[in-house]
């Protein structure tokens, strides 16, 4: 789902220069676009307390990551991790100024289409920014 929505977006704002599949990770990765994530395990089927403890625990080394790439924007995906996601962009010491927080396209069609819309949204900024 995640990564359908995020090409979708990409499409409206890019056009199909994006490309699909596999065109679509070397046009993401070439332009220095980069997915990361708070857990480098799947915590999906975890127990709510387990995850919130494996998200507390991937703070620190997210942080790490985030240093290394110096991004100069950050979205993050998924409202429910945002808390945990901007204490890494702080450890990380970076100057982080535009982050901006969509929807997860999981669950049902309207957090699909929130997902598209809202990260479009966003690129379309980061554009004009």
């Amino acid at each position: 789902n995640l990564f359908r929505c995020i090409m979708n977006a990409f499409k409206i704002v890019f056009g199909e220069r994006v490309g699909d599949k596999q065109a679509f990770l070397d046009y993401f990765a070439a332009n220095n676009f980069f997915l990361e994530d708070l857990c480098l395990e799947p915590v999906n089927q975890k127990p709510d307390n387990e995850k919130i403890l494996l998200r507390k625990q991937g703070i620190g080394p997210l942080s790490v990551r985030i240093r290394t790439y110096c991004p100069r924007a950050m979205i993050i995906l998924m409202k429910g991790i945002e808390s945990e996601v901007k204490e890494a962009i702080s450890k990380s010491q970076i100057d982080a100024k535009n982050i901006f927080v969509t929807t997860f396209p999981s669950f049902n069609k309207t957090n699909k289409e929130k997902c598209i819309t809202e990260n479009q949204l966003v690129l379309k900024k980061l554009i004009e920014l």
